[in-house]
């Protein structure tokens, strides 16, 4: 029997400096000042990776930047499906633009199923942008 949500590499880790609170497995984004890092708060955000471990404001924060890595979901994730980071560090399912000619951030793809929110799933970090078209 298959263990979901344990694949996980430590390839391409980087320290930052966390400009707020940040909680392990938060999407994170740049912050405001050079060399810092937020957890997400919207859909718009770009993600450049996920905490490997809590900081709190001014502490040193891992940061995975490649290859599969854990994150806290937002709702219910199907394999498979592309991911965006959204509030409070959470990732979701990328939603469809209701407009035309609107970029989408995905921050990667969902390496495992889950099942509700706050679960925690793999995410194969592939960085890419989904357009709606006209």
């Amino acid at each position: 029997m298959a263990v979901k949500n344990q694949a996980a590499f430590t390839d391409h880790i980087e320290s930052w400096i966390a400009e707020a609170a940040i909680e392990k497995y938060d999407a994170v984004m740049l912050g405001t000042v050079e060399g810092q890092v937020l957890k997400t708060s919207a859909i718009t955000d770009i993600c450049i990776g996920f905490a490997l471990n809590a900081a709190a404001i001014g502490m040193s924060v891992d940061i995975q930047r490649d290859g599969v890595a854990r994150g806290r979901c937002s709702a219910a994730l199907v394999l498979g499906v592309s991911l965006q980071a959204t509030a409070d560090g959470e990732v979701v399912t990328v939603v469809a633009a209701t407009t035309t000619n609107v970029q989408q951030h995905c921050v990667g793809v969902a390496a495992s199923a889950t099942g509700a929110a706050n679960e925690i799933v793999s995410v194969v970090i592939t960085p890419h942008a989904n357009y709606t078209h006209a």
